[in-house]
């Protein structure tokens, strides 16, 4: 709820559990973050291209972010 005067807006943006596993799979000789049956290797199709494919999928905060502001119906 916002209040008058000055607010304060946090946003916790986190990265896609696909390319979590990815990562740690690419860097086995750096600290794995992830324990896993998962394996991404030589896949095919959208959402497991492979290990050898470059770079992850789009994750996080994707598009332009519009905060709207709205007052409450009052009765």
């Amino acid at each position: 709820m916002l209040g008058g005067g000055e607010n304060e807006l946090e946003v916790m943006v986190v990265n896609s559990w696909y390319n979590r596993v990815k990562g740690d799979q690419l860097h086995p000789d750096r600290r794995q973050h992830t324990k896993t049956n998962i394996r991404l290797v030589g896949g095919k199709g959208y959402r497991n291209p492979g290990l050898s494919s470059s770079g992850l999928s789009p994750s996080g905060l994707l598009g332009p972010v519009e905060i709207v502001s709205e007052r409450p119906d009052r009765e």
